[in-house]
């Protein structure tokens, strides 16, 4: 059972990191959370039941983690801009400000990983 739980959490964390970025922008929590769902399934060949509980925890993190993004997104394009522009101090302070978001996203796929 471990070993199921483990490799779930390992998939999880592939298949968001495989994803095309553009499709991540385009997707909404809940079609995320569906082909995530329909991956799982095609691997471990989930019941409906099964099915249903993995839709309802990915959706809820998905959804978290959409919230979190909106914040995240500006703060990464001033990033950009700083290191091009070769910023230190301000370079510092987005990342201050970036790392405690980012951290609240993993903490998110994690947990629902660890739920399934």
């Amino acid at each position: 059972m471990k070993g199921v739980i483990v490799a779930l959490a390992v998939l999880f964390g592939t298949v968001m990191w495989a994803r095309d970025r553009s499709a991540r922008a385009a997707a909404t929590p809940a079609q995320m959370a569906q082909r995530q769902t329909d991956r799982l399934t095609k691997v471990f060949n989930l019941s409906a039941d099964q099915q249903g509980k993995v839709l309802g925890i990915f959706t809820n993190a998905d959804r978290r983690a959409a919230m979190l993004r909106d914040r995240i997104h500006p703060l990464r394009a001033n990033l950009s801009a700083e290191i091009k522009g070769n910023q230190p101090d301000q370079i510092n302070a987005t990342l201050h400000q970036l790392a405690p978001l980012q951290e609240k996203v993993e903490s998110a796929r994690a947990i629902a990983a660890g739920k399934i």
